[in-house]
């Protein structure tokens, strides 16, 4: 009997086939993943940058020119290609600011695939967008660490009310009511509460010469209120004078602890010091009273080791608040040496007290400085939370500055 051979079937092409498909189907869906995956980054970083722009241009206000000219400053420097679309500055309501910016981003694979660039996306690029409200924040305690030892004197008047700017403990009291005011310690909310502790070298309740004094009607330090009379009658007694030097360390200390273990401190409240000082740290006596429960104190004298030791403590001391969530701005006036762009880093940090050699009584101490810019709680790589004021006229500028930072937050 003949066999009936039946013909093969060769299914060898129809696989190659099917596997071409399944690639070109492949290569899409990451083509597409990709490029859903830029769009996402490119939303998260627009989002980033018009948070740092609203948080700038809400500085500004009720300037509404320079809110916009502020955003588009932050827009340009961060992220170029964002474009600011609208502003729309609403001084009624608490003096909220709402940036709208839009970025196109430039897409990989999806323009390849035929159509899809006109009908679904008009070109090569898509369009991403975001925003950002700044505005009045949460309620706040603050505390003002404000020097006034004899340094804050020079160039002042006998009754140290000069009105041309040149004396420094004129301007700081302005300064320091300024600041109240644009945070509205006193205007009805309670949203903003204040504390005073001057800042010499040394502390007590007894009237000693020279000394802050907690006690008599005269009394400078004023603990957390928001009553704004009791605060400006704590600053009008600010009057620029000697004791045991400058310690630094003690004002910090105080002011950290008005704001988290006052009777009137809130637990749901933004804690914020503010530090105004040249942080030339130059006490001598190792008997003048220091803050309980404080690492203040120290013997030894105006040596550079003493000083060295003094700037370490200050820094521990700052620490140890911003480790209990306070946030430290500084106000550096009259520094010595010239400023610039460094910043805080961790050689600074850990050569503070250990630098023996260089002189700390000169007019080129860079220390006094890199203290103060540690003592900040800037942001790493940024000096966000130091302010220079090298004279006494630029005083009233970096509380102003100041005050419209801390009163005021990202709403969304």
């Amino acid at each position: 009997m003949k066999r009936i051979l039946h013909p093969v079937r060769r299914e060898d092409g129809q696989i190659f086939v099917l596997v071409a498909l399944w690639m070109v189907a492949l290569f899409g869906l990451v083509g597409l993943a990709v490029d859903v995956g830029l769009m996402f980054v490119a939303r998260a970083e627009l989002r980033r940058d018009v948070d740092a722009a609203a948080l700038a241009a809400i500085v500004e206000m009720p300037n509404t020119t320079n809110v916009t000219n502020r955003a588009n400053e932050y827009l340009t420097a961060n992220d170029p290609a964002a474009t600011l679309v609208s502003v729309q500055p609403n001084v009624p309501a608490a003096g909220q600011v709402t940036l709208n910016v839009s970025k196109n981003v430039r897409l990989v694979f999806l323009p390849l695939v035929p159509g899809v660039a006109a009908q679904l996306i008009s070109g090569t690029d898509v369009q991403v967008t975001g925003f950002a409200v700044a505005g009045a924040g949460s309620a706040i305690d603050l505390a003002m660490s404000v020097d006034d030892t004899g340094s804050m004197n020079d160039g002042c008047n006998g009754s140290q009310s000069d009105t041309d700017g040149s004396c420094p403990i004129k301007e700081a009291r302005d300064g320091a009511n300024v600041l109240l005011n644009v945070m509205g310690v006193g205007d009805g909310t309670g949203v903003a509460a204040a504390s005073l502790v001057p800042s010499r070298g040394c502390y007590n309740t007894s009237g000693s010469s020279g000394c802050v004094d907690y006690s008599g009607s005269g009394n400078k330090v004023v603990d957390l209120t928001t009553t704004l009379a009791t605060l400006q009658t704590g600053i009008a007694a600010m009057v620029a004078g000697g004791g045991s030097g400058t310690n630094i360390c003690t004002g910090t200390h105080y002011a950290g602890d008005r704001v988290k273990n006052s009777p009137a401190a809130r637990t749901n409240a933004r804690k914020v010091v503010v530090i105004m000082s040249d942080f030339d740290n130059n006490d001598s006596s190792s008997t003048a009273p220091f803050p309980s429960g404080s690492t203040c104190t120290q013997s030894g004298s105006t040596t550079n080791a003493h000083i060295n030791t003094r700037d370490d403590k200050t820094l521990a001391a700052a620490d140890a608040w911003k480790a209990q969530s306070v946030e430290i701005f500084v106000i550096g006036y009259s520094v010595e040496g010239t400023n610039d762009a460094n910043t805080c880093s961790s050689s600074w940090r850990t050569t503070i007290d250990t630098d023996t050699a260089r002189s700390r009584t000169s007019g080129t101490d860079v220390w006094d400085r890199r203290l103060a810019k540690c003592v900040a709680s800037s942001t790493a790589g940024t000096n966000d939370h130091y302010f220079e004021a090298p004279t006494s006229a630029d005083l009233n500028a970096a509380f102003t500055q100041i005050g419209r930072i801390i009163s005021t937050r990202l709403l969304k």
